[in-house]
């Protein structure tokens, strides 16, 4: 027997966004590199980053801690860890009827930032519609995607 002070722990897998492999990934530690497009906090610290990985938006949940998550500007590109949540929005919820998923990610260390947004760290945009588009582009989250990722 292996004592847990020396045992590997897991290591993430891809996740694969193929219609027959997504039921596979329910429970399971995995890895995305995704694209922020928002972020909200809770009163515990806790934060929901509203993200996007080719035609698929998600969300990726950090717990509550004592002190605050950095901020995460849109347009950063994160490979992010975390446990796999299948969800769906029919109302039987057989593998075949998965729609979308969620990450739970363990901690900050979940969450790697793999390339800042173009126009610097701060995520500024050139131009004032930059501060237009966005909110018009989040009315149509939900809905899919056209635009290449």
């Amino acid at each position: 027997m292996t004592p847990l002070s020396i045992a590997i722990p897991p290591q993430p897998q891809v996740l694969n966004l193929n219609d027959r492999q997504l039921g596979t990934q329910q429970a399971e530690l995995v890895t995305v590199d995704a694209t922020v497009q928002a972020q909200r906090d809770g009163p515990n610290h806790e934060s929901t980053l509203q993200c996007r990985t080719g035609d698929w938006f998600f969300e990726a949940t950090l717990p509550p801690r004592s002190d605050p998550y950095p901020r995460y500007a849109p347009d950063t590109r994160l490979r992010l860890t975390g446990i796999c949540e299948l969800t769906t929005t029919r109302p039987l919820p057989f593998s075949e009827s998965v729609d979308g998923f969620r990450l739970h990610l363990r901690g900050g260390n979940d969450a790697a930032i793999i390339q800042h947004p173009p126009g610097g760290r701060c995520g500024a945009r050139s131009g004032p519609w930059g501060y237009w588009v966005r909110p018009l582009w989040f009315s149509w989250v939900g809905r899919p995607c056209c635009a290449s990722g």
